[in-house]
């Protein structure tokens, strides 16, 4: 009986780590937003095969802005999302939870202008900084 609930045990344990899914983080550098101003984290999935993956916005305290996710990405393809709006004032950064390992993506924040102005012009990147 003992050796018939040592094999129970074991197999249960390996079928337990044959199920679990590697995942890995990525980060982006801080970008500063102003009103008016939107943020994007866009990732890439760079690997053979469909992942999941979600992203959040994180604000200079610490606290989620924005987040979506998990969805699937299909190889080549892009995925993400955003925020901003008059709520959007100060530092923030992409935080990216990805299934496999972040060597099979890139990911990038992107600040953008989402109201017209002289200085700058209606819409476009002004900025963007690579996640690892």
């Amino acid at each position: 009986m003992r050796t018939l609930r040592t094999v129970v045990i074991t197999v249960t344990c390996v079928l337990l780590v044959g199920v679990a899914v590697e995942a890995a983080e990525l980060f982006s550098p801080p970008v500063f937003g102003d009103y008016g101003q939107f943020v994007a984290c866009e990732i890439v999935n760079v690997s053979g095969q469909t992942r999941a993956v979600q992203f959040e916005i994180i604000d200079a305290a610490g606290n989620v802005f924005a987040s979506g996710g998990p969805f699937d990405i299909g190889p080549g393809q892009i995925g993400g999302g955003g925020a901003g709006g008059t709520e959007f004032y100060g530092s923030y950064y992409c935080h990216f939870i990805v299934q496999g390992n972040k060597g099979q993506y890139r990911a990038a924040i992107k600040l953008r202008n989402s109201k017209p102005s002289p200085e700058i012009g209606t819409g476009g990147d002004l900025v963007v900084q690579i996640a690892d």
